[in-house]
């Protein structure tokens, strides 16, 4: 997880991207990107011998950037646009919109980088507990679970209850200090860690309302 990013990473997260996604600020889909790097791998060099624009290896030098130094301020790499999708009820209570956020196709191929390394040790320092979010777990399984421990209280006449807890905007009330800590504690590498800590101390975001986008 700690070594450096190689083109070859960065050509995998471009051809794993979906087609068809909405970009972010600068406008660039994943099609963009595709295109680019299927160009240079059927011909790294022109006719006369010059070498052609690399594209992944461009972005491989950013995001190595971004792991050692951060980001420039006034950079909008990690900027994202949240456009309030309406559900129901009464407009005026922002509780009644739903937060669509979109963010910059180059910053998310970087953080697909990140997750799919994530990925490698995840089962193996989170609890058996937590399915969700674990490659190769299943929240069937804990369904499962909870079907097979009511049949078992039927058959043997035990009372009992089952409390289902959901915490309300549970993404909001993460801590992004305390996430950096854990991350450490778990052992992660420190240039991952670092990694991370600069894509958070950069984040903004700007809210499109009625055609208008506001500010930071």
């Amino acid at each position: 997880m700690g070594r450096s990013l190689s083109a070859e990473d960065v050509s995998s997260s471009v051809q794993d991207s979906k087609n068809g996604k909405a970009a972010g600020l600068d406008g660039i889909i994943y099609e963009l990107w595709k295109v680019l790097d299927a160009r240079f791998r059927a011909a790294p060099a022109d006719a006369r011998g010059t070498l052609v624009f690399d594209v992944t290896d461009a972005m491989r030098k950013v995001f190595t950037d971004v792991e050692d130094y951060g980001l420039p301020e006034g950079s909008r790499f990690a900027e994202g646009w949240l456009c309030p999708l309406y559900k129901k009820g009464e407009r005026s209570e922002i509780a009644n919109y739903r937060p669509i956020t979109l963010l910059n196709t180059d910053y998310k191929l970087y953080t697909k980088i990140l997750a799919m390394r994530l990925a490698m040790v995840a089962s193996r320092v989170i609890h058996p507990s937590q399915a969700g979010f674990v490659q190769g777990r299943s929240i069937a399984d804990h369904t499962k679970v909870t079907s097979l421990l009511l049949d078992l209280a039927e058959a043997d006449d035990q009372d009992g209850a089952i409390v289902a807890l959901d915490q309300e905007k549970a993404y909001d009330r993460v801590r992004h200090d305390y996430l950096l800590k854990i991350l450490a504690a778990f052992g992660l590498p420190p240039r991952f860690v670092r990694a991370v800590a600069n894509l958070y101390s950069s984040a903004h975001t700007s809210v499109m309302v009625n055609g208008m986008l506001s500010s930071r």
